[in-house]
């Protein structure tokens, strides 16, 4: 089941973050990963363009620990290839005006690259990584309490 854990926007883009814990995928293998949506809207509000990407949960939880405690000094960047020539890309970084540039990078097997970008506040930031650490705690405590029970 995909959860979403927070939503921010601004004119033009809307930048969301989903958990995706216990997901079956078509290979019948289970994923757990935190997903990170972009979406360019027009005037209308209807989305023009909608990139994705996909974190594994350990270099989530550091990240956010990271954004949480306003310790993300330098860039972090994530890359991933799907499949044959598909690649996917995220960075994140500090900005001259304080708050964090959100980068989403999607190609096609053609080749062709789309970016979004996204301007987060300080303060965004902080509540997009409490928000997922919180998250994933009372998702692990569940699955603990569900072990346990289980084993009765």
């Amino acid at each position: 089941m995909t959860v979403e854990l927070y939503k921010a926007a601004n004119a033009q883009t809307s930048l969301i973050c989903e958990a995706m814990l216990d997901q079956i995928g078509s290979d019948g293998q289970v994923y757990n990963k935190i997903g990170l949506v972009l979406v360019l809207r027009d005037n209308a509000n209807k989305a023009l363009k909608t990139l994705r990407y996909y974190m594994d949960i350990p270099a989530a939880k550091v990240l956010c620990h990271d954004l949480w405690e306003s310790k993300l000094s330098g860039e972090y960047k994530e890359f991933k290839k799907v499949g044959g020539s598909k690649e996917r890309a995220f960075q994140i970084s500090p900005s001259e005006g304080g708050g964090y540039r959100v980068s989403i990078m999607n190609s096609s097997d053609g080749g062709e690259r789309d970016r979004l970008y996204f301007q987060l506040s300080q303060s965004e930031a902080r509540q997009l990584a409490i928000t997922v650490l919180d998250h994933l705690k009372v998702y692990e405590l569940a699955k603990a309490i569900s072990a346990i029970l289980g084993k009765e």
